[in-house]
């Protein structure tokens, strides 16, 4: 009997004592220019391509990622999480982005953008939907968040 119980006990702990996962948003960039370079490290996949119009990424999650832009002219470079842009710059000349997946950050060169920690998931979070927040321009906010509520900057 004791042993049946300490075996039920040591199932239990085991199965209660499960490590919470970090999820992450899909990040990707997307670079518009008529003439430009754009070389990027993604998941330890070094990659150099020539852009003539336009250049859209998913970024995977294996580690950071660093995004080289070499301009010949006018570029812009946007950022998206969760399929949002959340930021964007005009590049002329060469600039590095780098995005830190366990941050969920992007430094730029001079200034480091914060997006909010990334959530956890407690084996619960099955669902997605619309943060639904009012923002200042009056409509409801439509970043998808994990598990209802509200998303990073709401």
């Amino acid at each position: 009997m004791k042993k049946t119980l300490m075996l039920f006990i040591t199932a239990i702990s085991l199965i209660s004592c499960k490590k919470e996962e970090t999820v992450y948003e899909p990040a990707s960039f997307a670079v518009n220019c008529s003439s430009c370079t754009v070389s990027y490290d993604n998941a330890g996949n070094t990659v150099t391509e020539t852009v003539t119009s336009s250049l859209v990424k998913d970024l995977k999650q294996a580690n950071n990622v660093n995004v080289t832009v070499t301009a010949k002219g006018i570029t812009t470079f946007r950022f998206l999480l969760t399929f949002q842009e959340v930021y964007t710059v005009v590049v002329n000349g060469t600039k590095t982005f780098q995005y830190d997946y366990k941050t969920n950050t992007l430094h730029d060169g001079s200034t480091t953008h914060s997006f909010g920690t990334p959530t956890k998931n407690t084996g619960n979070q099955t669902s997605s939907s619309k943060c639904g927040a009012r923002t200042k321009d009056g409509g409801s906010c439509q970043r998808l968040v994990k598990g209802g509520g509200r998303c990073w900057q709401h």
